[in-house]
């Protein structure tokens, strides 16, 4: 380097070999790092004397990325489909990054990124200058009220974010077509509304001599056009009246309608069964929906001449019926006459536990025609004390159809039985009748209290009973009785004197007392009673009662004062006379008339002036008279006498 203190200045340049800043179509950037370089001088004669600099090269972080769409000619989807584009993602950084894509369109329509279902999706780490494509569904709604329209179109735009830096992302957007759908639903129904099912596995559905039916077919236009289809009906007995009915429109075999996108039309196809067929007779009929000539359904069924009975029977649908002991409770189930054919109905109940009463609560149906249907009431009442919840017994119903031609049809429905808790309290009593209670005497008797519901209950005992009458019980309130247990409550009944007598009621209430929510169910008890007390009005025989006269002594004054005017009015009948109260009105001096005796016997007499005697023959005198009196002759009237005629005997002078 020539002499002492010379020096000189080199120029060292550093170069990422891996990099290029200049390529194309994207830069190539160095690793980020930190990079360390060491340089060092010495002497060639004397390599020991050296000297060296370490150089320290940091290489910072950049962050680019950049996203393209593929596959976005065209695009579009019919309804209940998707349409699938690509997004493609790009790290032009220097260094591993992780990115988000989020997807979306204004109505809300589903989008499907990768493999999964979900709008959002998180790449793996991309390296430097790696390129990774994300395939995107959109799914375009089915057609409801007849949108989406056919022509459509629906915007979406997808979000690439840094997820290190959220103010590093690209928005793509693009725009989803709809296209045309015509797609339409076919279902055919027999005359009971029960599906008929596919081509290949159709039912078949049984009738009657002369019986007209109706098979419905149900059309809905599921596209986003309006469709023309033509509909076509051919029996296989074309000798079988048959009519297709749809709205307004009417033919014998074939009808073109129109529907609306989203709508529907439903035909009625009409089938009268001949009045003289053979049993066991069949007619396919084949129902033919025609959009094109390779766009079409058809569906089938076959009508077969038989007597099919059945009967379906069902229980409540909650499969329960709730008790509450001490009431009866009810439930219903529903018989339905599924069949082609009426039938007479029997009913019955199966085996329930012993103590249980069930029975129907109103008379079932005793008839039931085809496609009908009725309900029956079933009443459940359950004996005192058993237990809460449900019970592990159920309460079967078995109905039995007979067809007019003898045949059975026997189904059968069950429900289950939850007892809910109830407080139930009863009373009784060894003695019901209180009579002829002697004033200020107590009488005596034992009142049984029994918890018959299935939780403890506290029970107040209360009385009823009219002014003057008391009933006194030993015990007034239970704090706690148990599920079963029972108590005697001995009890006396009093009447102060001077208190209405009766026949009247004394009542025993008990009032029972539960836990919140349980339904509690009181007792009453009637006591008749009477006092032995004759008389309340201050007679004589209220006297005698006040004065302490037993009442035994009072009934046989009673007796006897009742015989005494019996007998004085006897005495008095007799000794009144012999006169008759008519001659009281016989002005005196006409004793003509003759006695009492006298006028009795005239009055009685006949005028047959023989004696009658009683004897075995007729004589041939009493049979003319007979015959006299049965045909009386006219007899020639007497002629008057001349003058007035003369006075009674014993008249007044001047008559």
């Amino acid at each position: 380097l020539g002499g002492a203190n010379d020096s000189i200045e080199l120029t060292i340049t550093l170069r990422d070999e891996s990099a290029d800043l200049d390529a194309t179509p994207y830069p190539r950037f160095p690793l980020p790092g930190t990079y360390i370089v060491d340089v060092s001088a010495w002497y060639r004669s004397n390599p020991v004397v050296q000297h060296t600099v370490r150089l320290t090269v940091v290489v910072d972080r950049v962050e680019m990325i950049y996203t393209v769409l593929a596959g976005t000619s065209g695009l579009g989807a019919s309804p209940g489909h998707g349409a699938i584009f690509s997004l493609s993602v790009l790290n032009l950084g220097n260094g591993p990054s992780v990115y988000n894509i989020t997807c979306e369109t204004p109505n809300r329509w589903s989008v499907e990124l990768g493999d999964g279902n979900s709008s959002s999706l998180t790449l793996e780490p991309l390296a430097r200058l790696q390129f990774l494509p994300v395939t995107v569904r959109v799914n375009v709604p089915p057609v409801v009220n007849g949108l989406p329209a056919a022509g459509t179109k629906e915007s979406i735009s997808c979000t690439t974010t840094h997820t290190g830096s959220s103010a590093m992302s690209t928005v793509e957007t693009t725009e989803i077509e709809v296209f045309v759908s015509q797609e339409f639903t076919v279902d055919l129904y027999s005359s009971t509304g029960v599906p008929v099912g596919v081509w290949g596995n159709a039912l078949d559905e049984a009738v009657i001599d002369g019986q007209r039916l109706n098979l419905t077919l149900d059309i809905i236009n599921k596209g986003n056009v309006p469709l023309e289809l033509d509909v076509t009906v051919t029996p296989e007995q074309t000798t079988w009246p048959l009519g297709l009915f749809c709205g307004a429109q009417e033919a014998s075999r074939s009808l073109e309608i129109t529907i609306a996108p989203g709508a529907g039309a439903y035909c009625r196809i009409e089938v009268q069964v001949p009045q003289v067929v053979a049993d066991g007779a069949q007619n396919e009929v084949i129902v033919r929906t025609q959009l094109s000539a390779g766009e079409f359904i058809q569906n089938r069924t076959t009508l077969v001449v038989e007597e099919r009975p059945d009967l379906e029977l069902s229980a409540p649908e909650s499969g329960l019926v709730s008790v509450t002991l001490g009431s009866l409770s009810t439930t219903s189930f529903t018989v339905e006459n599924t069949g082609n054919t009426a039938l007479t109905l029997a009913w019955e109940t199966g085996s329930v536990p012993e103590g249980w009463s069930v029975g129907f609560h109103q008379l079932p149906p005793g008839d039931l025609g085809m496609h009908r249907q009725e309900y029956v009431i079933v009443s459940v009442v359950l004996p005192s004390g058993t237990s809460a919840g449900i019970q592990s017994a159920n309460i079967p119903v078995i109905v039995t159809g007979t067809t007019p031609g003898g045949d059975d049809v026997v189904r059968s429905a069950q429900v289950g039985v939850e007892v809910l808790p109830t407080a139930w309290v009863n009373l009784s009593t060894d003695r019901h009748e209180f009579e002829r209670i002697v004033p200020e005497e107590a009488q005596q008797g034992n009142l049984t209290v029994s918890n018959q519901g299935n939780v403890p209950c506290r029970i107040d005992l209360s009385v009823v009973a009219p002014e003057g009458w008391a009933v006194d019980l030993s015990q007034s309130m239970f704090q706690v009785l148990q599920p079963g247990e029972s108590s005697i409550v001995p009890f006396t009944v009093t009447v102060e004197r001077g208190a209405d007598s009766g026949p009247l009621e004394l009542t025993i209430n008990a009032t029972v007392t539960a836990a919140a929510g349980i339904p509690t169910i009181d007792s009453s008890l009637v006591l008749s009673s009477s006092s032995s007390e004759l008389a309340q009005d201050g007679g004589l025989f209220t006297y005698l009662d006040d004065a302490g006269v037993p009442s035994w002594a009072i009934g046989l004054v009673a007796f006897l004062l009742m015989l005494f005017l019996l007998g004085g009015f006897m005495m008095l009948r007799r000794s009144s006379g012999d006169l008759d109260p008519g001659e009281e009105i016989i002005s005196a001096g006409m004793g003509g008339l003759g006695s009492v005796e006298q006028r009795r016997e005239a009055a009685l007499d006949t005028g047959l002036a023989k004696e009658d005697y009683v004897s075995g023959a007729v004589s041939s005198d009493e049979i003319q008279e007979a015959l006299d009196a049965a045909n009386p002759v006219p007899k020639l009237s007497v002629p008057k006498p001349p003058g007035a005629p003369p006075p009674p005997p014993g008249a007044p002078p001047g008559l």
